[in-house]
Order: structure tokens, then sequence, then C-alpha cells
């Protein structure tokens, strides 16, 4: 679940996130109730996940960039990156000058889905 710039993950997210991310990742214990039947009950254990590592790794010549007005900031709308080559160690992180677009690695991506976790959403940039 994403809340701003954090996510509610659930425990087995959290293995896969630690697995590929701990270093890029601040991670803690959060309380979540569900409203059932009119009462609030705790949900199963859920995490709060904020991405922490800001890479500068688009090749802004090669790329399509749509800038934010009057911020050297990149616009995710319309914009089609191409990046420069990243350590194969970093497996997720968020763009410095688009700091709301997170990004993972291939294998990453794969071990997520191969989990059967549902509610995420990824794009190709």
């Amino acid at each position: 679940e994403a809340g701003d710039n954090f996510w509610i993950i659930s425990e087995l997210a959290r293995q896969i996130i630690e697995a590929f991310a701990a270093k890029t990742t601040d991670i803690v214990p959060a309380k979540v109730f569900v409203r059932r039947d009119g009462s609030d009950e705790a949900a199963a254990a859920r995490w709060l996940c904020d991405v922490i590592d800001f890479e500068d790794c688009i090749d802004e010549q090669a790329s399509e960039i749509n800038w934010v007005v009057n911020a050297p900031r990149y616009d995710a709308v319309g914009s089609k990156f191409v990046f420069k080559p990243i350590e194969p160690r970093i497996h997720l992180f968020r763009l410095l000058k688009a700091p709301e677009i997170v990004v993972c690695s291939a294998e990453m991506q794969a071990a997520l889905h191969a989990a059967g976790l549902t509610g995420l959403v990824f794009r190709q940039f």
C-alpha cells in the first residue's frame, strides 16, 4: 500500500525487499488496523518502508524528459528515460531528480512476482 513516499508492506514483502535492498531501504514495524463489522481489528504484521537511496543515473542527453516547470526535476508523465549503467548490486532506489519514482531491478521484480504479491504496479521507462 502506497502512502505518499512510504509503503506499508507485508511480512513477505519485507523479506524480499530486505534480501535485495536492505541497505537502500528503511523498514520499521507499523500498527495497522482493519475495520470489520464496525470495529477495528489489528491486521497481520505490517511494516513501514521507505526507499532511502537516490541515484543520479538518467542519461539526460539520450532521454526524452519533461521537466517540472521552474524546478530541476523530471516530470514522470510523458518522460522516457534512458539509464546510465549502475552498479549491479543496486536493486532498489529513487531517481535523484524525480524522487517520487522508485526503480527496482528486473531480478527484484521477478522475485516479487514469484512470491505472488498483489497490489504492485510496475512501469517500463
